[in-house]
């Protein structure tokens, strides 16, 4: 079985949904929810591993623009801050794997409820 397979599963024991169907169908199947593994580049990379725990954000100075660099952010630990609604067009959506398959447009225009697993987030 694909990790991407595996990590489905893990998410439908969570959830409590007893039936995991994985096929093109599931849209016009009427699916409880479609998975969107926005991270994974395949079905051999699951979408439920270890998320980036560092950001780094660039700077400049307004008041003396040669000053600049970057900030390396790092997670010290989690919080339970929801950001709601999920933005469709953050830019991890945008620039993720998931984005850029051709069936893609199918999920966004016909699932009824869609969960997102992204590398930094996972919308709800």
């Amino acid at each position: 079985m694909s990790a991407v397979m595996k990590d489905a599963v893990s998410v439908c024991r969570v959830l409590l949904v007893r039936y995991l169907w994985v096929d093109a169908l599931c849209i016009i199947q009427h699916a409880h929810f479609t998975i969107c593994a926005m991270s994974s580049p395949s079905c051999h990379q699951g979408f439920l591993g270890r998320r980036q725990v560092t950001l780094d954000v660039a700077f400049r100075s307004t008041l003396y623009p040669p000053v600049q660099g970057t900030y390396t952010l790092i997670l010290t630990g989690l919080h339970k801050k929801v950001e709601y609604p999920f933005d469709p067009h953050s830019i991890e959506l945008r620039n993720s794997p998931w984005n850029k398959r051709g069936w893609v447009f199918q999920e966004q225009a016909l699932s009824t409820r869609k969960l997102f697993f992204g590398g930094r987030i996972v919308p709800l």
